[in-house]
């Protein structure tokens, strides 16, 4: 009696198809969404307006180097008022971990906040920051919470 081999085309094609949908299957799972942009707003309540810049530089910054500068603004703060006296910056960076240095013009860095992403990447609304100055030297940095 003569023992039946399975046939190794057979085989191979059946290995080779069952190979091909698996590994499309996965695929999906590995579809990168880009982060979501973060808005940021700026504004104070104080009397008089004051020239401030404000800075967003990656984690890995190195000193010095400004093209690795997320976004940079210059914008006049103040007075107290109505939610007008925001300004809002939609976009400003790609949400991720971040260096927020605030400045006023004439005497350097005031404050500096971590931003820590919060919100996952395919969220359908933008993270927000914060910045309130509530005098020339005393800024709140506040982010919106993700759940």
């Amino acid at each position: 009696m003569q023992k039946m081999m399975p046939s190794t085309r057979r085989t191979f094609l059946g290995l080779l198809g069952a190979s091909s949908i698996g590994g499309l299957t996965g695929c999906s799972r590995f579809v990168e969404t880009s982060p979501p942009p973060v808005t940021i707003e700026v504004g104070g309540q104080f009397e008089n307006q004051h020239p401030v810049e404000l800075e967003v530089l990656p984690e890995t910054v190195e000193s010095g180097l400004s093209e690795n500068i997320l976004y940079r603004g210059t914008f006049d703060v103040g007075p107290s008022g109505p939610e007008e006296a925001f300004t809002e910056i939609e976009d400003a960076f790609e949400s991720q971990r971040a260096t927020i240095r605030v400045s006023l013009m004439g005497v350097g860095v005031v404050e500096e906040y971590t931003f820590l992403p919060d919100c996952p990447r395919d969220a359908t609304y933008d993270e927000v920051l914060y910045v309130t100055f509530h005098s020339p030297f005393t800024v709140a940095f506040l982010q919106n919470r993700c759940q």
